[in-house]
């Protein structure tokens, strides 16, 4: 019944649009380069949802996933979500422009990122190629890997990518690269950071050279020691912090431990 229910909710919301269902179009993931919207990537197993944003602009399109329960925890509502979610919807090119698909794109990134459909975000990006330039769905992968403990994934990401953006990347640049052995280059991305100057970023600097110069470098041990002290903290409070727009001030991390103050660097 609940899932009777969600279905109508989404056909009387949109019902304009349904009539246009018995057209499906079989685009392969190759058709992605010729024009296709990104916003439009997605399994074309839900023909339901295939048209139902026909006739519809960016606020119409924005208010409806803002409205869709993600923070509900039935399952079988949140099974209906994410199958809304990674289905291939098709955008009215007479009514979204080129920067509005891009915002919907991300608004479903981030739909699927809350739910905790991280794998899906990662399934995405392997089958389109025009996604390994995306910074967006990058930060959110590399997000979603420090949510899960998956440090190594986590850089490899920023490893391959050709053009890693400092304004976007700079603390998990730096993070990575203490974390292997690369400490020139994580020095360089200090005084940078320096220069930059905002506020919590100090703390944050000192944290990093502590974790760099405590005991000897040469003392192998002692560093595999102290790394695997980073890789083991909370992932909620790292990620929390390396992506919040601002690092915390004294005030707010003076009440954790050791461990917790060295997340920030995880």
């Amino acid at each position: 019944m609940i899932r009777i229910s969600i279905l109508l909710f989404f056909v009387l919301l949109f019902f304009g649009s349904l009539e246009a269902n018995q057209i499906i179009f079989e685009k392969n993931v190759n058709d992605f380069d010729s024009g296709e919207y990104i916003s439009e990537i997605g399994e074309q197993n839900e023909p339901i949802f295939l048209n139902i944003f026909n006739q519809k602009n960016y606020k119409d399109i924005k208010n409806f996933l803002a409205f869709i329960p993600s923070k509900n925890f039935n399952p079988v509502i949140q099974d209906l979500i994410f199958r809304f979610l990674k289905s291939k919807k098709l955008i009215d090119r007479n009514f979204v422009s080129i920067e509005e698909d891009q915002k919907i794109f991300e608004l479903y990134i981030n739909q699927l990122f809350e739910t905790g459909r991280i794998n899906e975000i990662e399934l995405f990006y392997s089958q389109y190629p025009n996604l390994k330039e995306n910074e967006f769905i990058l930060k959110k992968m590399i997000e979603g890997n420090l949510l899960r403990n998956r440090h190594n994934e986590a850089c490899k990401i920023l490893d391959n990518k050709s053009d890693k953006v400092p304004e976007l990347f700079g603390k998990i640049l730096i993070i990575c690269d203490i974390i292997n052995n690369r400490f020139d280059e994580a020095k360089l991305g200090l005084l940078l950071l320096k220069e930059r100057n905002e506020p919590g970023d100090l703390f944050f600097i000192d944290l990093a050279y502590s974790l760099m110069s405590d005991k000897s470098i040469s003392e192998e041990e002692g560093l595999k020691k102290k790394l695997n002290e980073v890789k083991s903290l909370n992932p909620i409070i790292m990620s929390s912090l390396q992506f919040a727009d601002i690092s915390p001030n004294y005030e707010q991390i003076d009440s954790l431990s050791i461990s917790g103050l060295l997340s920030i660097l995880s």
